[in-house]
């Protein structure tokens, strides 16, 4: 099976475990969840696209913790 370089909104919200609906607004606000969402392409006027490579580096870049009391620490 080939592996896809591009995501639709609907296959990259499933990648990042977000509500397409959630990515759908993030296209507009500019903000996903408290941070800047990943960057997306169009093709024409109405496809929209993400890179794999771009939603891969969005997840790694989001903080992790080991406990939720390490979360309202920081």
């Amino acid at each position: 099976m080939e592996e896809k370089i591009a995501l639709s909104t609907k296959d990259a919200a499933k990648f990042i475990g977000v509500s397409k609906q959630r990515l759908d607004l993030s296209r507009i606000t500019g903000e996903l969840c408290g941070t800047p969402p990943p960057p997306f392409f169009r093709i024409g006027k109405k496809l929209v696209r993400y890179k794999v490579l771009d939603l891969e580096k969005w997840v790694e870049g989001q903080t992790t913790f080991a406990t939720l009391a390490e979360e309202f620490v920081s």
